[in-house]
């Protein structure tokens, strides 16, 4: 699992698409921070050559924590807490400030025992409530 996440990582800062899209099975499903989903290697490369070239080509994510459930002995669920900087406008302006969120991933072995993505799901929190709006909606 570590292997995975770090490798993810890395792709993800090294801006690489295909080095990013090749962590996903062949027929791999992933969707995006703002809703848009890929299914296939080639078309999630395609999804990532854009932004890893424009608003996302100074990013920098970092992995904050990630949890581990295994459901059978080769498919597992890994969620990944996430921190980004580095983000700019589509005009090229920086973004002040870090995004946050969260990676949800179906992985399964392959049969070289390699975890590959099945489905991922990238959700940004930033955008949303926050805490204090949470805990100001539960006092209420």
């Amino acid at each position: 699992v570590q292997s995975l996440v770090n490798r993810l990582v890395s792709a993800w800062n090294q801006h690489d698409a295909a080095d990013f899209a090749s962590l996903l099975t062949e027929d791999g499903e992933w969707t995006d921070v703002i809703g848009q989903t890929a299914v296939g290697r080639k078309e999630v490369e395609r999804m990532h050559v854009h932004p890893f070239a424009s608003v996302l080509g100074e990013a920098i994510l970092v992995v904050k924590s990630s949890r581990t459930k295994w459901i059978k002995h080769d498919v597992a669920t890994i969620d990944l807490v996430w921190e980004s900087t580095g983000h700019k406008t589509p005009e090229g302006k920086p973004i002040p400030g870090t995004r946050r969120g969260m990676l949800n991933l179906v992985v399964k072995k392959e049969g070289n025992g390699i975890l590959k993505i099945v489905v991922g799901h990238n959700v940004d929190y930033t955008a949303t409530f926050t805490q204090s709006d949470r805990n100001r909606m539960m006092d209420e």
